[in-house]
């Protein structure tokens, strides 16, 4: 795709420009309204569930959403509330939902079709679990152990007590004066601590146990005397009746990790790494039994109601667990897909949203309108836009391209089945399709839209999980094979392997402006000098210390991403210089600078759009070229 606006194609995980820049002659600079988040259309994947009576309350995309589910088989939206960040932790308790992220939403649901925030508190890192007893919000915080929030005034919560706990604390389930803490990372892989809670003001440490199998731990659901914790293994039955001595009473070894973890009498419900929800029967703790199970991918919460089970897996399904050896659908609300890849093309967006293509008219940034929505055969991890047709990558079957002639209307006109493992990311340059997989890359010539043709892989094999085009030279991040650089031959279709640099660590996204790549290495950026792409060379890094999962450039800056957005000049390419940190409503995915705007594909936060910011050598460039203003503090 052609971006007008940026030197650099797309990366995995594209990143928004949401950020005020400094210059160090200047200090701090800050533009007048620039940038900002000037529109929203905030709905993506169902992310969270919890069911209570007649209502259940779920995180769509970026808001809060009311169903009534008195009739189970037709859950029904009745209410909605924007949020300031997807993927949000829930609780309800009462009238009152509790959302939290980096920091706790008190909502009033009183009036189910009116929710309203009450109250806020803010943390300093992100939430691994919540769980409300009472008047008391336990929180644990990744970092940072367990926060007790006092919450009896909702409109003024308050800290009351805290307990540090080594490790990542993950999950925290509270039952009477107990609470236990699921904690992954140094110096163990898996530890269970057992809190006495009995005086929320002064939480202490009854005891703990660590995992014996050096299993990583997941989740935990607290009943009674028994804690049921979930690892990379099976299930752990942990019995707390004395706190000061926990012990592991039973054990149900799946052969494969289980993830979300609830209880409800003496039945528990997990999801089987990403692709099943069993039922197992813990009676007798001694000898849990699995009795039940139903294929269902991508389960990322659950919440037991009654003799119904909901869940949440982009979509909310309702479970009739009656039978628990037949647990059986029967009720489903299907939302639209988290937007991971966009493209503009004159007044309108073009998403690959998971199983769905979508299309915005974003004439008015300040509101975009959903006039498409699609359905694809598969889902869908890339997208382009050449003059009148839509190029989307197939994870399962290869390319698929769209006449968007009538952008209300996109109709597929052809498509080309490439043997390959889930296709991801495509870039379409100068007539031909290229296109990342697990297996590498892959060429496709698609002069005509209708008939593509000439599929060509490289003659190599690695992961591929990222790419970036300039002329006839592909730059791919491809794992731990580090950055594969190939080229074009042109006559004869085929695709040569130049240069590559492997020890440079995991190469997660590529983007590359003038002479040099930029890569993102776990938690580092990297950029690669490619005057010569037979010989790249490394000239200079930044340490993150994070996670990043994306990279930009534009200008003089490039911008990184994954739960936040790291800003960072780049106008010595030996020595970038990390300039601030930003947040974006969800996780960003992709991104297009149009019209002196950026629109973000913003994952389950849907799309964002922003007013672009350029940095100059005295200020900003808001919006118009002959309109702009900045400040020095």
């Amino acid at each position: 795709m052609t971006m007008p606006s940026l030197e650099a194609p797309r990366a995995i995980l594209f990143v928004a420009l949401i950020a005020i820049l400094q210059i160090t002659e200047l200090g701090t600079v800050s533009a007048q309204g620039c940038p900002e988040i000037v529109g929203r259309w905030p709905y993506g994947q169902a992310t969270r569930v919890v069911a209570e009576g007649d209502l259940a309350f779920a995180v769509v995309g970026s808001t809060l959403t009311v169903f009534d589910v008195g009739d189970p088989s037709d859950p029904t939206p009745i209410g909605e509330l924007l949020l300031p960040k997807a993927g949000t932790r829930l609780a309800v308790s009462g009238s009152r939902v509790y959302l939290a992220r980096r920091e706790l939403l008190i909502v009033d649901v009183a009036h189910p079709s009116t929710p309203v925030v009450i109250g806020r508190y803010d943390f300093d890192d992100f939430i691994g679990g919540i769980a409300i007893a009472g008047d008391h919000a336990f929180v644990t915080v990744r970092s940072q152990g367990v926060q007790v929030i006092d919450v009896g005034d909702p409109s003024s919560p308050t800290l009351a007590g805290s307990i540090d706990l080594p490790g990542s604390n993950l999950a925290i389930s509270v039952d009477g004066s107990i609470a236990t803490v699921v904690q992954t990372g140094t110096p163990f892989n898996g530890r269970v601590t057992v809190l006495d809670v009995s005086d929320p003001t002064t939480p202490t440490e009854a005891g703990h146990i660590d995992n014996s199998n050096f299993f990583f731990f997941f989740g935990v659901a607290l009943s009674g005397t028994h804690a049921y914790v979930s690892d990379e293994r099976g299930l752990n039955i942990i019995n707390v009746g004395d706190p000061a001595s926990p012990f592991v009473e039973g054990y149900l070894d799946t052969s494969s990790a289980l993830i979300h973890v609830v209880a409800s009498g003496n039945l528990v419900f997990a999801n089987w790494e990403d692709s099943e929800l069993r039922v197992i029967d813990v009676g007798d703790p001694t000898n849990p039994v699995p009795v039940g199970a139903l294929p269902i991918a991508d389960i990322q919460s659950l919440s037991p109601s009654g003799e119904l089970l909901f869940l949440a897996d982009g979509e909310i399904q309702i479970i009739d667990v009656d039978d628990p050896t037949l647990p059986e659908v029967i009720g489903r609300y299907s939302p639209p897909g988290d937007p991971v890849d966009i493209v503009v093309s004159g007044d309108f967006a073009y998403a690959a949203a998971g199983s769905e293509m979508r299309v915005w008219d974003v004439l008015d940034p300040a509101s975009p309108t959903s006039i498409a929505n699609l359905d694809l055969p598969a889902s869908s991890l890339g997208i382009d836009v050449v003059e009148d047709n839509a190029f989307l990558s197939d994870t399962q079957f290869g390319l698929r391209v769209y006449d968007i002639g009538d952008p209300t209307a996109p109709v597929e006109v052809g498509h080309l089945e490439i043997v390959g493992d889930r296709f991801g990311r495509l870039e379409v340059a100068d007539g031909f399709a290229y296109i990342v997989d697990w297996a590498g890359l892959v060429m496709v010539d698609v002069n005509d839209p209708t008939t593509p043709a000439f599929p060509r892989r490289a003659q190599v094999f690695f992961d591929g999980l990222d790419l970036a085009v300039s002329g006839d030279t592909v730059y791919v991040a491809a794992g731990q094979d580090g950055l594969q650089i190939f080229h074009n031959v042109g006559p004869g279709h085929y695709l040569d392997l130049i240069g590559s640099l492997a020890a440079i660590g995991t190469v997660e996204s590529v983007a590359v402006a003038g002479q040099h790549v930029y890569v993102t290495d776990i938690g580092v950026l990297r950029i690669i000098d490619v005057s010569d792409p037979t010989a790249p060379v490394e000239v200079g890094f930044l340490d993150i210390d994070d996670f990043l999962g994306s990279v930009a450039v534009s200008g003089t800056t490039a911008y990184t991403a994954w739960e936040d957005i790291a800003v960072i000049d780049v106008s010595n390419p030996t020595t970038p210089v990390l300039l601030d940190r930003f947040d974006t409503p969800g996780f960003p995915a992709a991104a297009f600078i149009a019209n002196a705007h950026l629109f973000v594909a913003d994952g389950p936060g849907g799309l964002s759009v922003a007013r672009v910011c350029q940095l100059f050598a005295d200020g900003f460039e808001s919006g118009d070229v002959a309109s702009w203003s900045a400040i020095a503090d």
